[in-house]
């Protein structure tokens, strides 16, 4: 079987991971804060590496840990989005082990309103991605070991 897969990749000052593997976009997040010139820039360039990958996430899972986006850039992801015509996805994964914050990024699900979200904790990431893979098509084993991968990279933050 054919996997596509951008590898791994970092914005924000190297605090957020962002790896697009088949239809599944992953995001783990450990910025202290995200500036609105970062999130722009971020959203342009997971549009470009799904352009090249050939393929539009259906999915998200993610992961902030300390910051999560704004209602401006909120607004701002939902500006981008229809000028670029990029469908809306299916489903979004939350994963943290803090209830607050999970409570407080439901948020952004304003943003895909047509979406379906679920939280989990960190150590859920086996069942969040089985969840995940009811509304789009990934390679199952590679995302779990691109997880923990990302995850890996922030340890020390």
């Amino acid at each position: 079987m054919y996997v596509s897969d951008t590898g791994p990749h970092f914005y924000m000052n190297g605090e957020h991971y962002y790896r697009q593997i088949d239809e599944l976009s992953m995001n783990i997040c450990v910025a202290k804060n995200i500036g609105d010139h970062e999130w722009s820039e971020f959203m342009e360039n997971s549009l470009r590496l799904g352009r090249l990958l050939g393929r539009k996430p259906k999915v998200i899972v993610a992961s902030f840990a300390y910051a999560y986006p704004n209602a401006t850039q909120r607004k701002q992801t939902t500006s981008f989005l229809e000028k670029n015509n990029v469908p809306m996805i299916s489903r979004l994964g939350v994963v943290s082990d803090n209830p607050l914050l999970r409570g407080a990024i439901v948020a952004f699900s304003w943003v895909v309103p047509q979406a379906t979200m679920r939280s989990f904790g960190s150590r859920d990431i086996g069942p969040c991605l089985r969840w995940l893979q009811g509304g789009g098509a990934f390679d199952l084993p590679r995302a779990v070991t691109a997880w923990h991968e990302g995850r890996a990279a922030f340890r020390d933050k």
